[in-house]
């Protein structure tokens, strides 16, 4: 057997393989902003269906936390009829990122002040690859300063 071509083959994946990851990184952290600043923004007192479009971004569990952490603020935005505009406090940055169970996995973190509450927030997102939406929120924390 022929092994001749086998080299250029592994060196061009070595080479290539690198771009593909930082481009994936960029796509992530760009994905996460857009998703994070439309779930922050969102006019939660429009019907359901309108609200699955932002949580079909996030998992269950992941959705749930975040309902259940927001609910005194998400409520008090709806009764006083106050869409949020967080204001970003620097670019969402990848702490970690790995694979694991085979998928691709990032670990985001975000930083916003909110001044409707005057308070500060900075969330970590575990993200997961998928295929549509091309990410999920798998879990998130979240630490109100």
């Amino acid at each position: 057997m022929n092994f001749q071509f086998l080299m250029p083959l592994i060196l061009s994946l070595t080479l290539f393989l690198p771009s593909i990851s930082r481009a994936d990184d960029a796509a992530v952290t760009a994905w996460a902003e857009q998703v994070l600043y439309s779930t922050l923004t969102f006019n939660y007192a429009v019907p359901t269906s309108e609200v699955n479009t932002i949580r079909a971004n996030y998992s269950p569990n992941a959705w749930d936390g975040l309902q259940t952490f927001f609910s005194q603020q998400i409520q008090m935005l709806k009764d006083q009829k106050i869409i949020p505009e967080p204001q970003s406090l620097g670019p969402a940055v990848i702490v970690e990122k790995g694979i694991i169970y085979g998928t691709n996995y990032w670990r985001v973190n975000k930083d916003y002040y909110f001044p409707a509450i005057n308070r500060g927030a900075s969330f970590s997102l575990f993200i997961v690859q998928s295929t549509n939406p091309p990410y999920i929120i798998q879990s998130l924390s979240v630490d109100l300063k």
